[in-house]
C-alpha cells in the first residue's frame, strides 16, 4: 500500500521496496502487485526481495523452510519467466520449487521496463 501510495506523491522518485519477504508469497502474486506498481510509477519500481528466518517463515507463515540461497535463485527466475510471458507470450516455468503455467492477464499492450537482478 505504502508503495502504491508513494507513486501517486512524486513523478520522479524512484520508488522501491528494501526487502519484501518473498518467500510466504507465490512468485505470480508479487509479480501482479510488482507489474502493477511498475505501471502506477510510470517504470520507476524497483522490488527488493529477501528471505526471512526459519522459525518466522515457518511459525508466522506456516510455510515450510527450504535454505534461503538455492530458493531466491529460483524464485527470482520465476519472476523473470513471468515477466517474460507477459511481455514476449513465453508460456510456463518448471523448476524445483515454482511450477507455473502461465496465461498472459496483461491486458496492456505497452511493454514494460521490467529487470530483475539475480
Amino acid at each position: 500500500m505504502g508503495a502504491a501510495l508513494a507513486t501517486q506523491a512524486t513523478e520522479r522518485i524512484t520508488i522501491a521496496t528494501s526487502a519484501l519477504a518473498c518467500f510466504p508469497r507465490s512468485p505470480m502474486t508479487t509479480a501482479v502487485a510488482a507489474w502493477d506498481l511498475q505501471q502506477l510509477s510510470g517504470e520507476r519500481f524497483r522490488l527488493g526481495l529477501g528471505p526471512l528466518i526459519a522459525p518466522i517463515i515457518k511459525g508466522k507463515y506456516s510455510t515450510d523452510w527450504v535454505p534461503p540461497a538455492p530458493r531466491m535463485r529460483e524464485y527470482v527466475q520465476a519472476l523473470h519467466a513471468i515477466f517474460d510471458c507477459w511481455q514476449n507470450d513465453v508460456p510456463s516455468n518448471t523448476g524445483l520449487l515454482y511450477v507455473t503455467r502461465f496465461f498472459n492477464i496483461v491486458s496492456s499492450s505497452r511493454k514494460l521496463a521490467f529487470s530483475c537482478r539475480s
